[in-house]
């Protein structure tokens, strides 16, 4: 056999790991990952040092837990992931536990066989598929593709390549969609709960008004936000524009009798797995150089 298959998925906690309503799930990891280990077609498996699993790592933040296997085949994965009543009885309770992802949070593509892959790959590959869809570089098991497939896919003049990637406009919409959402959610911990797949733990937001570094600080100026303009809305109200790793946009805060404050600018940097690392936001239009007065700062988002 000349290829393995491997898989590498992320699942966005609802609660902390040590949380009461995490126990079960918590529990059950290692007890799985023992009859994985002896699964037919089971090749190879990620686990951090000094630990028996991969949940220690979070590379997309603390409420991301990552799982990263190589097996035999496509078959030998899903006979296990999909039909094994073990994994399968924890994959139909995962909504007890996690989130819906707002992103494709499963990656699978095809190795030579005796490559063990590492994590920074399996992060490329992620974001591979969140950019650009489905391809023979990074797909989902309902796609079909073959290890020839993504030889000949390389081939073709004008295909991204692998790495550091440019941010794609469709995943920095729904990013940025799934942000302006947080605004105008008016619970704290859900607040926190959707920023955490869109935005880096140590991800900074800055305006004329504020600073906060984290998004616990954020998460509390929203919230301040939100008491000045009782029942308002954050509205996008232009395109993501995107380059790179950068985007920007416009809106505004549509109040609760229906009139909007003056239309704003963001000004968005996206880290490298396409979540949002740093917000420059700009109250009002652009100012001339012959306006006496700045613009008055209205809200932020």
């Amino acid at each position: 056999m000349n290829h393995h298959f491997a898989q590498f998925n992320v699942a966005w906690l609802k609660k902390p790991f040590d949380h009461p309503a995490t126990a079960d799930f918590k529990n059950a990891i290692d007890p799985i990952h023992d009859l994985a280990d002896k699964a037919p077609g089971f090749v190879w498996r990620l686990i951090a040092d000094g630990h028996s699993s991969a949940t220690t790592l979070r590379p997309l933040g603390e409420d991301g837990i990552i799982n990263f296997t190589v097996w035999e085949s496509r078959d030998a994965m899903a006979a296990w992931v999909y039909r094994s009543p073990e994994h399968a009885g924890a994959l139909r309770r995962r909504r007890d536990w996690f989130h819906p992802p707002m992103e494709p949070n499963v990656a699978m593509w095809w190795i030579p066989a005796g490559h063990t892959p590492t994590l920074e790959e399996a992060l490329d590959r992620l974001q591979y598929l969140r950019n650009n869809g489905a391809t023979p570089l990074a797909f989902t098991y309902k796609d079909k593709y073959m290890p020839e497939d993504a030889e000949a896919y390389l081939k073709e003049p004008g295909k991204p390549p692998l790495g550091d990637a440019p941010i794609g406009a469709a995943q920095a919409r729904r990013c940025i969609d799934a942000y302006v959402g947080a605004w105008n959610e008016p619970e704290a911990g859900t607040r926190t709960q959707m920023l955490a797949q869109v935005m880096t733990d140590d991800g900074t937001y800055l305006d004329p008004v504020k600073v906060a570094t984290g998004r616990a600080a954020l998460v509390e100026y929203i919230g301040q936000v939100q008491a000045k303009y009782p029942g308002g809305r954050v509205v996008r109200t232009s395109t993501v524009d995107v380059h790179h790793h950068a985007c920007r946009f416009h809106w505004c805060v549509a109040k609760a009798d229906g009139t909007r404050l003056p239309e704003s600018l963001d000004i968005v940097d996206f880290a490298r797995d396409g979540r949002i690392r740093r917000v420059l936001g700009f109250f009002g239009p652009a100012v001339s150089e012959t306006s006496a007065t700045p613009a008055t700062p209205s809200s932020a988002a």
